[in-house]
C-alpha cells in the first residue's frame, strides 16, 4: 500500500475581518503526485485543537471532500455566527490513504504568539509578546498562563493527603464491628466465658482485613513524601498591550499560554496554546 507523503501550502483570500466576510477561498498547492485522487478540506469552529470535527457549514461536515485531483481551489460559506474557523487539509489516494495534515489557517486574523519560542526555555522571568489585531478589529486581549495544558480557568491540582493518615472506617467495616460488639455483650450476660475472647478476635480479624492492606499498610490514598504541585490556569483579562511581563516562574516547571482576543462585536479570536519551561 502506497503513502501519500507531502505537505500542502493552505491559504486564504480576501478576508477583511470576521464580521463582514462570510464567503472566503482556501486554495492549495496541487500535489504533484499522479496517485492522488482528491483532497479533504478539515474544519472546525472556535479553536485549533484535534480532531477537525465542524458540522456548520453548508457545504458539509468535515472533512469535505475535493475528488478532483486537479483542484486547487473551493470556495466555502461560513456561518455568521461571529466565530473563527480553522481549517486543515490532506490529499489522498484511491485506496483513502491520506497524508498528514498540512498547516491551520484561519477565516479570519488570530493573535500570532511571537515570544518565547513554543516549547523553548526561559528563565525565572519571561516577557510574553503576541501580534496586534488590525485597526478596524477593535479588541482587547485575555492572556491565559498556567502549569494546565488545557488552560482551564477552572484548574485546581488535587493535593495529596498527609503522610501517614489513615482512612476511616467504611459503613460495612463498621456494621461488622458493632455486630462483634453485640455478640460480646450477649455472651457476658449469658455468662459464656469462650464467646468474649471469640467476639474479641472477631473485632480484631475485622480491623485487620478490612483496615489494612495485605502488606499490613493502611490502605487509602495516602502517598507520603512531599505532594505534587497543583495545576492551574491564571486568566489576564482587557489587555490592551500585546505583552505582558511574567516574573518568579518556579524553576524547572512546564508553563502554558494562549491569546483571546474580544472584539467590541463580543467575537472571540483565540490564539493557538504555546508552551515554554522555566530553568
Amino acid at each position: 500500500m502506497r503513502s501519500i507523503i507531502f505537505t500542502l501550502l493552505l491559504l486564504i483570500l480576501g478576508i477583511p475581518s470576521l464580521s463582514s466576510a462570510k464567503n472566503i477561498t482556501l486554495s492549495w498547492d496541487q500535489s504533484p503526485d499522479p496517485g492522488v485522487a482528491g483532497y479533504k478540506i478539515y474544519y472546525k469552529a472556535g479553536d485549533q485543537s484535534l480532531p477537525f470535527n465542524g458540522t456548520e457549514l453548508p457545504q458539509g461536515a468535515s472533512p469535505i471532500v475535493v475528488a478532483d485531483p486537479s483542484r486547487n481551489s473551493i470556495d466555502l460559506t461560513l456561518p455568521d455566527d461571529g466565530q473563527v474557523y480553522f481549517f486543515a487539509a490532506t490529499a489522498y489516494n484511491s485506496l483513502n490513504v491520506e497524508s498528514g495534515y498540512s498547516e491551520t489557517v484561519a477565516s479570519a486574523w488570530i493573535p500570532l504568539l511571537i515570544s518565547p519560542t513554543n516549547a523553548g526555555a526561559v528563565a525565572a522571568s519571561v516577557n510574553l509578546v503576541w501580534s496586534r489585531a488590525p485597526a478596524n478589529y477593535n479588541v482587547t486581549y485575555t492572556l491565559y498562563y498556567g502549569t494546565d495544558p488545557k488552560l482551564n480557568p477552572a484548574a485546581a491540582g488535587l493535593m495529596a493527603p498527609p503522610s501517614g493518615n489513615t482512612p476511616p472506617l467504611s459503613p460495612a467495616i463498621g456494621l461488622l464491628a458493632l455486630l462483634a460488639l453485640a455478640g460480646y455483650g450477649i455472651s457476658l450476660m449469658k455468662g459464656i466465658t469462650g464467646y468474649p475472647l471469640r467476639a474479641g478476635l472477631a473485632v480484631t480479624a475485622c480491623l485487620l482485613v478490612f483496615g489494612c492492606g495485605s502488606d499490613g499498610s493502611v490502605t487509602g490514598n495516602s502517598t507520603g513524601g512531599a505532594a505534587p504541585s497543583p495545576l492551574y490556569t491564571e486568566v489576564v483579562p482587557d489587555l490592551t498591550d500585546t505583552q505582558l511581563l511574567l516574573y518568579d516562574l518556579e524553576p524547572g516547571q512546564d508553563y502554558y499560554w494562549k491569546v483571546v482576543a474580544v472584539d467590541d462585536r463580543g467575537n472571540s479570536y483565540p490564539s493557538a496554546t504555546h508552551s515554554f519551561k522555566s530553568q
